[in-house]
């Protein structure tokens, strides 16, 4: 099940959110106009479908220019192989520490896949969105934000959450640094790959989470020692 709605609206720019439940992650979508920007892309079918979402959300497929992918897990990425399906001049942006995963999983061409790094800058008309590297969930996991908007991926989640570490390149060390960062950053909303979506006082739940993770950072090495 799936919710479809409107985030914001900032004069002809409109940001909607496809906000899932189980298996699949969140989706954003960025429109200005008659073009738009996709943030990560769902599962896919059996337990998502993004071309009925678009059509929900009143956004034709051939809109979509770029999808903005924060790491390299198939509950994010999988759902790319469907919109290829119906329009191939979408170009794919990931972080090169994900980057080969994300070619063979989706099985893409080269020139599809644009690698990005912290600090990269994607435009699409009036939007431009930067990207963020923030390792930790995976190694080559990225944020993005666009204005008082953050686009978390799987780093950090309302109430507190974060990201588990325990799958291959994880590393809860590297998750806490990038928890720091972000906590420096000014943004006042934020929209995670799963679960509920914040429209204020963002900060407090990534600061929240940064306690949480760092405890456990803490926790780790008394077992060790």
């Amino acid at each position: 099940m799936q919710a479809h709605i409107v985030i914001k609206r900032k004069g002809n720019v409109e940001l909607c959110g496809v906000i899932s439940y189980g298996i699949s992650s969140n989706v954003y979508i960025l429109r200005d106009g008659k073009s738009a920007l996709m943030v990560d892309s769902g599962y896919g079918p059996p337990y998502s479908n993004m071309l009925e979402s678009l059509k929900k959300l009143n956004i034709k497929v051939d809109e979509i220019e770029k999808i903005l992918l924060t790491h390299r897990h198939r509950d994010h990425i999988n759902a790319v192989k469907q919109i290829f399906e119906e329009n191939r001049d979408i170009k794919i942006y990931v972080h090169r520490g994900d980057a080969e995963v994300v070619q063979k999983k989706l099985k893409l061409d080269r020139d599809k896949l644009i690698k990005i790094s912290n600090g990269g800058k994607i435009e699409l008309k009036n939007i431009t969105v930067k990207a963020i590297y923030t390792p930790g969930h995976t190694v080559g996991s990225l944020s993005y934000i666009w204005e008082d908007v953050l686009f978390s991926g799987d780093l950090v989640f309302a109430n507190g959450m974060y990201g588990r570490t325990d799958l291959p390149t994880g590393n809860i060390t590297r998750l806490v640094e990038s928890l720091e960062k972000i906590n420096k950053m000014n943004f006042r909303e934020l929209l995670p790959g799963h679960g509920e979506i914040i429209l204020r006082d963002a900060k407090m739940h990534v600061k929240a989470a940064l306690r949480n993770a760092r405890l456990k950072v803490k926790r780790k090495q008394i077992e060790v020692n």
